[in-house]
C-alpha cells in the first residue's frame, strides 16, 4: 500500500512540472513567428541564447574553409530546409571574432 503512496505522490510531482499546454492564440504566434525568422532574429526580445537555439534547429551542418595560409575563412552553413548561406570571417581570439561579409546562395 505504501507503494501505491509512492507511486501516486511521484505521478502529482510530474503533473505539477508539466509545462501548461499553449493556448490557439500562443500556437498561432509561434507559427508566424517561425515563417519570419529573419524578424524573429533581429528582434530585441531575442537573446544570444535564443538565436543559438533558433540555430541549432535551422542548421544542418557547418562548413568552414582557411582561405590559403590566412586568417581569412569561409563558412558556409547549411540548413535542414537544403538552402546555405556563406560569409567571410577572420581567424582570431574569441573576443576579436569579425565577421566579413555574408552572401545567400
Amino acid at each position: 500500500m505504501a507503494t501505491k503512496q509512492v507511486l501516486t505522490e511521484d505521478h502529482q510531482r510530474d503533473l505539477a512540472q508539466q509545462p501548461e499546454r499553449l493556448t490557439a492564440e500562443e500556437k498561432d504566434k509561434g507559427r508566424r513567428l517561425a515563417e519570419d525568422v529573419p524578424a524573429l532574429w533581429k528582434a530585441q526580445s531575442t537573446t544570444s541564447r535564443d538565436r543559438q537555439t533558433i540555430a541549432r534547429i535551422m542548421l544542418d551542418r557547418v562548413v568552414i574553409t582557411v582561405i590559403g595560409e590566412t586568417e581569412r575563412t569561409e563558412v558556409k552553413c547549411h540548413t535542414i530546409e537544403k538552402a546555405f548561406f556563406k560569409l567571410e570571417a577572420l581567424l582570431r581570439k574569441a573576443a576579436e571574432r569579425t565577421v566579413l561579409g555574408c552572401g545567400i546562395a
